[in-house]
């Protein structure tokens, strides 16, 4: 299996939209094969995980947009990730990565979290509105949070 994690200086990166690099882990069962530092070579964080045959991304936040782009093409999203990248890969294979943020999501039990929910998707060329983002963590209820 393949877990990609939004990688700087040994750290998950917070935004998918700010990631540059990615470090993707080679894993069998709870074992790390292989792993490498890649530079984002696509024009989407979704276009370069399913190019490389990734299987989970491990993350803070990213918009919904690439969430759903991520969940169509079967790769497991799991958001809300922080601090050190090896230390995430290694409590998802060993079982221990849960994600119970408290957050004000009463519809899911507080098992997801949503930013800027009250803007829209950015126009073509406006950089200034921000998607609306959320940690990905909407399996738990199967629905998403309003």
């Amino acid at each position: 299996m393949k877990i990609a994690i939004p990688y700087d200086n040994g750290q998950v990166v917070l935004h998918l939209k700010d990631a540059v690099q990615y470090k993707i882990y080679d894993t069998i069962d709870d074992e790390i094969l292989s792993e490498e530092i890649l530079a984002l070579s696509a024009p989407s964080p979704a276009e370069f995980l399913i190019a490389r045959g990734v299987h989970v991304l491990i993350c803070g936040l990213l918009p919904i947009s690439v969430l759903m782009t991520l969940q169509n093409s079967r790769i497991q999203v799991l958001g809300g990730a922080a601090g050190n990248a090896d230390d995430r890969v290694t409590d998802f294979l060993g079982g221990t990565l849960h994600f119970d943020r408290g957050g004000g999501c009463a519809s899911c039990s507080a098992s997801c979290s949503l930013r800027n929910a009250g803007n829209p998707a950015p126009a073509d060329g406006d950089s200034n509105t921000p998607e609306p983002e959320c940690d990905g963590n909407i399996s738990a209820c199967g629905h998403w949070c309003h």
